[in-house]
């Protein structure tokens, strides 16, 4: 009986491990992404996807956008690169404004602001033009993001 403890202890780590694995399962199948090991990247062949319906927070205006763009292109190796890819989006407005590349973020997004504000559907064409170019990842607006002050809360007897 001296092998009954490392028997337990595997049982032990089957039921553990098992969770985990459906959990994993899960959520690969939920997102629709099933490629496993797959370092090759997208195929640069393949059409791109249509451009996603861009949503605008509150009624504007907007004047900062955060756009990340795909790690297999220029713009997204170098932030060098992002300023001309700036000047061709902002060619959908008439008159063009100026987009100033601020910085690039840890998540890898870059921040840019507009030289004007714009109104909801100045932005929803800026972004659209953002979000039908294939190398772009992700385009949104820049906003503050936070926690409301806590309410005053009454007490017992008020």
């Amino acid at each position: 009986m001296p092998h009954l403890p490392i028997l337990l202890l595997r049982r032990a780590a089957a039921w553990t491990l098992l969770p985990t694995c459906l959990l994993l399962a899960g959520c690969a199948a939920a997102t629709g992404d099933t490629r496993m090991n797959d370092r090759t990247g997208p195929d640069p062949s393949a059409p791109a996807a249509p451009a996603a319906s861009v949503e605008l927070p509150g009624e504007g205006p907007y004047q900062r956008f955060i756009v990340r763009y795909r790690s297999d292109t220029a713009a997204g190796r170098d932030p060098a690169n992002v300023p001309e890819q700036l000047r061709d989006a902002a060619r959908v407005l008439d008159p063009a404004p100026a987009l100033s590349w601020q910085r690039r973020l840890a998540v890898g997004g870059d921040v840019f602001t507009v030289d004007r504000p714009l109104d909801k559907s100045e932005a929803r064409r800026l972004m659209q033009a953002f979000a039908s170019d294939p190398q772009v990842e992700s385009i949104e607006v820049d906003r503050r993001l936070g926690i409301d002050p806590p309410r005053e809360m009454r007490m017992r007897g008020d």
